[in-house]
């Protein structure tokens, strides 16, 4: 289930990266859920644009990864 997001910054295309939580609470314990979005400049997020953050405490990599895929651009 989503919980929240929060933007974090725009590449100079447009693109544009989120961090987004969710919650399994059909889990037990209760299990939260990190990832990584970048939108398109039209404002889609296709499946490809999404990473699942599985260390949140190193999130540098994913970033790199995820900024990688989609062709981010500083």
């Amino acid at each position: 289930m989503y919980r929240w997001s929060e933007y974090s910054q725009t590449d100079k295309n447009g693109l544009e990266l989120y961090y987004a939580k969710g919650i399994n609470r059909d889990e037990e314990p209760t299990k939260d859920y990190h990832f990584a979005m970048i939108f398109n400049a039209d404002k889609a997020c296709p499946q490809n644009n999404v990473i699942e953050i599985k260390n949140i405490e190193n999130t540098e990599q994913y970033l790199t990864e995820l900024k990688q895929r989609v062709g981010w651009d500083r």
